[in-house]
Formats: structure tokens, C-alpha cells, sequence
């Protein structure tokens, strides 16, 4: 997960680019060896800077795989990498972003302007452990597709946070929007 927020070079976009997916790699070779990064996640706190990053990233030999109708997710590919732009909403600050991420496994992320590499408290032990937990429902069909494709990937989910689940679902106010499911 990446947040970009000022206008950068296209030399700047790729190395930060690069960067985190070395990190990415760092954190999984040293918690989890043989899990596979699948692609990077660019978030964003304007607007400003998507269509910026689209034509750094077309430039660089990227081309789009994807782009949902509303404008809210684009992914690219080259030869190594898959980048997926998600653009539903802005960020104020990277803990902004992974913390409203679902799944404990998924919460870490690198912020451009500094280089850190932030996590939450159940990152680490999650990915060690190959547990997962819910830790924030917006979109439960969405959160339903990425606890089975974790599982796939060896994880494993507590019987009491899937009751918990269900009954967080069955207090959710449920509309068009939030029973979609997006692409990851």
C-alpha cells in the first residue's frame, strides 16, 4: 500500500515504486518466505495525482489491465509487477489508509514522502502466525472474497471473529453501495 500525495518526477514515482515493493518483499521473506506478492497498492490523498501516475506508469512500459467504469480502480502490468491505483477514496495519511483496511494481514504500508514503512499491531503476528481477523467491515462482500482468497493462501480465520463477522453484517445498514465487492 502506497499513499501519494505531492506531484513527484517520474524518476521519483519509480524508485518509490521500486521501494516498496522491496519492503513488501523484506516483510514477507523475513516473516513469511513462500508467500508471493501479488501486486502493489497505490492510495492516494487527492485526486490530483492518479492521472499523474497513469501516464509515469504507461510511460514506463505499463499497461492497463483494468479500469472499473466509476473511475475508482486501475490496475497496470509490465513483465514483474501489477499496479493497482485505488482511487474510491483519499487518504489523509498512510495510518489513515491501513486503517481502514479489513483484514489483519493486510495492514502495512509505506509512506512516499518519508520513506516509513508503517504497520499496525496486528500485522506482524497475523502474517507470522498466517491468522487472519476482521478489524474493519465496509464492504462485506468484498471483505467474504479477500477472507477466502487468504485462506487459499494458507490462512486461516478463528470461528468466533467469522460470529463475529456475521453479526457485525447483520447490524450494518446494507445499500448499493457498500455490497460491492471490488477487485484486489
Amino acid at each position: 500500500m502506497t499513499h501519494i500525495e505531492k506531484t513527484y518526477s517520474e524518476t521519483a514515482v519509480k524508485q518509490r515504486i521500486q521501494l516498496q515493493a522491496y519492503q513488501k518483499a523484506l516483510v514477507q521473506n523475513k516473516y513469511q518466505p513462500k508467500d508471493k506478492i501479488e501486486d502493489i497498492d497505490l492510495f492516494f490523498k487527492c485526486s490530483s495525482s492518479v492521472e499523474k501516475v497513469i501516464n509515469i506508469l504507461k510511460e514506463g512500459g505499463y499497461q492497463c489491465i483494468f479500469e472499473c467504469k466509476a473511475g475508482e480502480l486501475f490496475s497496470y502490468r509490465n513483465d514483474h509487477d501489477k499496479i493497482q491505483l485505488i482511487c474510491k477514496s483519499y487518504y489523509n495519511s498512510v495510518k489513515d489508509a491501513i486503517g481502514s483496511f479489513d483484514l489483519s494481514p493486510c495492514r502495512a504500508g509505506v509512506e512516499l514522502d518519508t520513506e516509513i514503512f508503517y504497520i499496525c499491531k496486528t500485522f506482524i503476528s497475523s502474517v507470522l502466525n498466517k491468522k487472519m481477523k476482521v478489524v474493519n467491515l465496509e464492504y462485506p462482500v468484498a471483505t467474504l472474497k479477500r477472507i477466502l482468497k487468504y485462506n487459499i493462501k494458507g490462512y486461516s480465520i478463528r470461528s468466533e471473529s467469522l460470529r463475529d463477522l456475521v453479526w457485525l453484517i447483520n447490524e450494518m445498514e446494507l445499500n448499493e453501495d457498500n455490497m460491492e465487492f471490488y477487485i484486489d
